[in-house]
């Protein structure tokens, strides 16, 4: 073979070998993903070439969306206006007293509204399962955000209960899935059974953590220590609330490396004041009241006396299914500051008899209450249990004869129309003292559905009686 030749093959075989390296050298720079190996935070919009089929990113729009979001910045939340309390005089006002309150769902509050259910904040490993928390806690790095020294409450039973910057009104956040209260110390809820995409990998998206409940309630005046000063005992202002730094946040705990054991965000059990790692932009959610409520400070008036037990005559399934029932009466005596207002109007002092919570959602489940304001009937507690009469409940009546509501206990501060809403009257016995006096009358269900077909059986229940400035 000439040499001439040789070497021309020589050249084309480097020629060709040289492709093929090529090839091999772009091939090895296209990382393709099926099953991840860490925790990602996904905060990408639907259209970024990171959704790409296979990417370590993507979420393919069958299993969640995606988004960009900020995180827990102090004021990124909206929606979280609450009815405006009232601090009273304390004697008209006691100490623990819920002066407002409102259950908010994380979607309302959280990233200013932006979530939508099915966005994807996380996505980790098929063997996470066990290994990713939802993390809650107060600001408990500020003064009056749930620091501990500030968790007034603990005097006087109330666990949970924190000052505000404003003199006599504190707040308490509790979590609605695990039914405790946030605190300076950093508490975690398992995030179990969460959506998969086709390689098994774990989406964790808005819609999976919790919704909250917040109660404003009157505190002491005076901080339990005894200090005086506005940094023990607060302020005493009037107006909008204008502090803009966070009551709370909803952080996660999950493994942000290879190895599922090391998981990254706040550790159970620590105080938020010196431990919060991730904050701001691996937190999904800040909670505060910026500009959401007006404090105002209007004479009211105080519950003094109620009839405590309500005692009705036997009573036949017949007799119940012909109409017949069984009469009580109640009365109720209430006390009032100099100049209190009464009425059912927009700053007038309103009564209101409230059910239990699980009654009233009873009455919602049986179609028994208007919207989720008020319900005609108290309904036996342990209603479903075998001793419990079915297809009977308690309603009230005024001096006039007219029926009353009850209100739902979670709900009846908002402003705005509700039938539960009582004018206090009655008789005055002067200083300001008067008497109402009230009808209980025990009788069947005027429904159709099958739970409430009368049966024999025991009827107990309970009402509050509460009175509040609107």
């Amino acid at each position: 073979m000439p040499v001439r030749d040789y070497l021309n093959i020589k050249k084309w075989a480097i020629r060709i070998l040289g492709v093929i390296l090529c090839g091999l050298t772009v091939t090895a720079q296209a990382t393709y993903y099926g099953p991840i190996d860490k925790c990602v935070r996904i905060a990408h919009a639907p259209g970024s070439s990171l959704n790409k089929p296979g990417g370590l990113y993507s979420v393919l729009p069958e299993y969640g969306t995606t988004g960009s979001w900020t995180g827990a910045t102090d004021t990124n939340y909206v929606n979280m206006n609450i009815p405006n309390p009232n601090v009273g005089n304390i004697n008209f006002q006691p100490v623990g007293t819920v002066l407002s309150s409102a259950v908010k769902t994380f979607l309302e509050f959280a990233e200013s509204g932006k979530f939508s259910p099915e966005q994807v904040l996380y996505k980790c490993p098929a063997n996470a399962e066990n290994s990713i928390y939802e993390m809650y806690s107060t600001n408990g790095d500020y003064r009056w955000g749930g620091r501990e020294d500030l968790e007034v409450g603990l005097y006087f039973g109330m666990p949970g209960v924190y000052s505000t910057k404003i003199k006599g009104l504190g707040f308490r956040i509790t979590n609605l899935s695990t039914g405790e209260h946030f605190s300076h110390i950093w508490k975690a809820r398992p995030l179990r059974g969460l959506d998969r995409d086709q390689y098994g990998n774990i989406l964790l998206k808005a819609k999976d953590f919790s919704n909250i409940k917040i109660e404003l309630i009157r505190i002491p005046d005076i901080h339990p220590n005894g200090n005086t000063s506005s940094i023990w005992s607060g302020y005493d202002i009037t107006g909008k609330f204008t502090d803009a730094q966070p009551l709370g946040y909803f952080a996660v705990r999950l493994p942000l490396s290879t190895n599922l054991n090391d998981l990254n965000g706040p550790t159970p059990g620590l105080n938020h004041k010196t431990h919060y790692p991730g904050w701001y932009t691996y937190w999904p959610a800040t909670i505060g009241l910026y500009k959401s409520i007006t404090i105002e400070r209007l004479p009211t008036c105080l519950v003094n006396f109620v009839t405590p037990t309500v005692t009705f005559p036997r009573i036949g399934v017949t007799e119940l299914n012909q109409g017949a029932q069984r009469i009580a009466n109640f009365s109720v005596t209430y006390s009032c500051q100099s100049g209190a207002n009464r009425g059912t109007g927009v700053g007038q002092v309103s009564m209101f008899f409230l059910p239990t919570a699980e009654s009233f959602k009873l009455a919602q489940d049986l179609s028994l209450a208007y919207t989720n304001l008020s319900t005609p009937y108290l309904l036996s507690e342990n209603y479903y249990a075998d001793t419990t009469a079915k297809g009977i409940a308690v309603t009230f009546y005024n001096q006039a004869g007219q029926q009353l509501q009850f209100a739902n206990p979670d709900n009846y501060f908002a402003a705005g129309y509700n039938p539960a809403r009582i004018a206090p009257g009655g008789d005055s016995s002067g200083s300001n003292l008067y008497t109402m006096n009230f009808e209980a009358r025990l009788g069947k269900i005027i429904n159709s559905l099958p739970d409430l077909t009368v049966t024999p059986g025991r009827y107990y229940a309970t009402a509050r009686v509460v009175m509040r400035v609107n």
